[in-house]
């Protein structure tokens, strides 16, 4: 009898093996991370039409039910795909800003990055924004990083206003600012703007449209 160790038999997933050990890992704890992973990544290659509970239990190899037992509905799976794509999207618009500038510059980063962001992510950002998550008011967490993305903006015009004594209104003037770096990065993700091939030369370009 051999005294060598068995190791746990794999199955071949979408190109790459997965040992059965792992597998069951998706049935105990890890399965609403896991789900969401998979989600995401399939948003990002193929958008959120793409999307269907059934697909992404597929594609762990777990039943059709199993997702269930963690999210009630496709809507509430997008609703913690667009969590993760604010926390990634607030992180992004926050390290453009440089350190020791004032609140004009740091509102100028905030717009570099809100751009930057969706240029790199363009089908998370439409699912992040679009009609999938729309009125979506149960989980607490997306309404806390949706916000926070605005308050952002929010947050460094009002500043730059008591900076320069500027008495206009400090919320339409913050809501003037997000439409406009909005609209912006809306029109590059559908297609409607071309963009420099050069990184230097694209953050020039995006600088001088969002300072006009």
């Amino acid at each position: 009898m051999s005294d060598k160790k068995k190791t746990s038999p794999k199955k071949k997933e979408k190109g790459k093996y997965v040992t059965e050990s792992k597998k069951e890992q998706y049935h105990h704890g890890n399965l609403k991370e896991s789900l969401v992973d998979v989600a995401l990544d399939m948003v990002r290659k193929n958008g959120a039409a793409s999307i269907s509970l059934r697909k992404v239990a597929k594609a762990l190899g777990v039943t059709q039910t199993a997702p269930y037992s963690h999210f009630k509905d496709k809507t509430s799976l997008f609703a913690a795909i667009a969590t993760i794509g604010f926390k990634l999207f607030n992180e992004r618009m926050s390290n453009e800003v440089p350190e020791n500038v004032d609140d004009k510059e740091t509102l100028m980063g905030l717009g570099v990055g809100y751009v930057l962001f969706a240029i790199d992510e363009p089908e998370l950002f439409r699912l992040m924004f679009g009609p999938e998550i729309s009125g979506y008011l149960e989980s607490e967490e997306l309404l806390s990083t949706g916000s926070a993305s605005y308050e952002l903006i929010s947050s460094a015009v009002s500043q730059s206003f008591d900076e320069q004594k500027i008495k206009k209104n400090k919320q339409m003037a913050a809501t003037a600012a997000w439409a406009k770096v909005h609209g912006f990065a809306t029109l590059i993700v559908d297609g409607k703007l071309d963009l420099p091939a050069g990184e230097e030369e694209r953050r020039k370009y995006i600088r001088e449209v969002i300072s006009l």
